[in-house]
């Protein structure tokens, strides 16, 4: 996929959900605050009408981007899947953005990992307590309430486990400034979005060498 056709995608694909989560907001509002005449009432099945069709563009839109990232790199796609798949291998995944999630979870799926996903640093945190993972991909813009940075240094004060655990940054931001933020929260690794099938491969081979089955 080219730059062109990946930021006019991502464009289209924030403008949906950013209305998605717009219209769920007024939804909310008018069934508070309204006095449920017909109008009011007119409203909120209209809106809630529109929000189906949001819904399934967001579908729509992630089916065909899975389809056009995969065909992208389909000869090193092959080439990778092929060498080598992993051993009892454990990742959590920690975004609020669905596609982002459903993107990288296919890719760690196609070496036979087991994936968890977490969707704010709260959610994170209490997944790690829980349960050992062999990586953790930690994304900055979480939702409100704990980012990125604050989730990874409440894990590593966590416990001896949480110190050692090997955490991958992800972000969207080039700026210095704001990696070595990131590197200063001791992070191990950062990785630009979108994140490169090939980068996953590499990753995979270079950290958890002893699970590696070729």
């Amino acid at each position: 996929m080219c730059n062109v056709e990946k930021n006019e995608f991502f464009e289209f694909t924030n403008s949906t959900i950013s209305s998605l989560k717009f219209m769920n907001k007024l939804v909310e509002k008018i069934e508070k605050h309204s006095d449920k005449d017909i109008e009011s009432v007119q409203c909120i099945e209209s809106l809630r009408d529109n929000i189906d069709i949001l819904k399934k563009q967001i579908e729509e839109i992630k089916e065909r981007f899975i389809l056009l990232h995969m065909n992208t790199h389909m000869s090193n796609f092959k080439l990778f899947t092929e060498a080598f798949i992993m051993k009892e291998t454990k990742v959590l995944i920690v975004d609020d953005n669905e596609i982002n999630n459903y993107v990288l979870e296919q890719m760690l799926k196609r070496f036979d990992i087991d994936v968890d996903i977490a969707k704010s640093g709260e959610e994170a945190i209490d997944k790690f307590m829980v349960n050992e993972y062999d990586l953790v991909f930690m994304d900055y813009l979480l939702p409100p309430g704990i980012d990125g940075i604050e989730t990874v240094r409440r894990i590593r004060n966590l416990n001896e486990r949480g110190k050692k655990q090997f955490i991958i940054g992800l972000t969207a931001n080039t700026m210095e400034e704001f990696q070595k933020g990131l590197n200063e929260n001791n992070v191990e690794l950062i990785l630009l979005k979108p994140i490169k099938f090939q980068q996953i491969a590499v990753i995979l081979q270079k950290e958890l060498p002893d699970k590696v089955i070729r």
